[in-house]
């Protein structure tokens, strides 16, 4: 992944090999985990670390069997500086905590999504995506709450967010994810993917952007299943549209919280360039022997 272009060399293995991978003393993957993923080489830290990852992979064998799968992971995020001007078309600072989300992906030949949970606050569910586009492309456009707006995906999310479910069921944000690729992409048909939460050591509710983690992880399942099928995105456009993937849950913010979980480097902050026409993002490294405590 560069500034200028979006790709994920997807290398699909079984769950079983992915979980006796992280059992495996292995010092490269020591030295990969700490250094260039989690920045922290403290022993004990990244035997939970890999405890925790190999435990996703056994969930998602529990859940869906030896399939091929992939694992992705996604961090949380910390406001830095200038909070919430991504609002208003204002540049805006972020970097990003170690702990992170991480998902089991398996590819599916129909397009239904199955999603498990590690957490029994998240209980499984599934959707098909077409069946989905359909429902929400289907809540009629009249009356005084559409009068005057074109019907685009900025004023259906206004006016119909989350349209035929529960207001907060996080099975929302996955959709969200989904249906604005397809709404992107009308003439597409998208394969479906199994996918398995693990155990998170992002902080819920607490404002470093869990709920966008889970938009961000269900895009890049989306991704992996249907890189073959997908138009050559640039970076710059997937986190525009993963801003927008959020509004389906009924908010209407700005894209920092994607940008900043997709772009930014294990130990720096990233300037998110808000203002520019093709939002865009500037890496600045932390400044040395100063940490960031949640």
């Amino acid at each position: 992944m560069t500034s200028d272009t979006f790709s994920i060399d997807a290398h699909f293995i079984t769950p079983s090999e992915l979980a006796h991978a992280f059992d495996s003393d292995l010092p490269a993957l020591d030295n990969y985990l700490g250094e260039q993923v989690y920045y922290n080489t403290n022993p004990d830290y990244l035997a939970a670390v890999q405890q925790r990852l190999a435990n996703t992979a056994r969930f998602h064998a529990e859940c869906v069997g030896e399939e091929p799968t992939i694992l992705l992971r996604a961090p949380g995020r910390l406001n830095a500086f200038l909070e919430y001007l991504d609002m208003c078309a204002g540049d805006h600072m972020s970097t990003t905590i170690d702990g992170d989300m991480p998902v089991c992906v398996s590819v599916r030949d129909d397009d239904v999504v199955r999603c498990f949970n590690v957490s029994r606050e998240f209980p499984q569910g599934e959707f098909s995506i077409s069946e989905e586009t359909n429902l929400f492309k289907s809540a009629e456009w009249a009356g005084p709450a559409c009068d005057g707006l074109a019907d685009n995906w900025d004023n259906r999310t206004r006016v119909y967010p989350y349209y035929g479910h529960p207001q907060g069921e996080w099975l929302n944000y996955v959709r969200g994810a989904f249906l604005r690729i397809a709404w992107e992409l009308p003439e597409m048909d998208l394969r479906g993917v199994d996918m398995s939460f693990g155990e998170s050591s992002i902080p819920m509710r607490g404002g470093v952007s869990s709920s966008t983690a889970l938009v961000v992880l269900s895009f890049l399942g989306l991704y992996v299943a249907n890189k073959d099928r997908l138009p050559p995105w640039t970076i710059q456009q997937i986190c525009r549209m993963l801003g927008e993937a959020e509004w389906y849950v009924g908010t209407h913010g700005g894209a920092n919280d994607q940008t900043t979980i997709l772009r930014n480097r294990p130990n720096c902050v990233l300037y998110n360039r808000h203002s520019q026409p093709e939002l865009d993002s500037t890496i600045l490294p932390s400044l040395r022997g100063v940490k960031f405590v949640v």
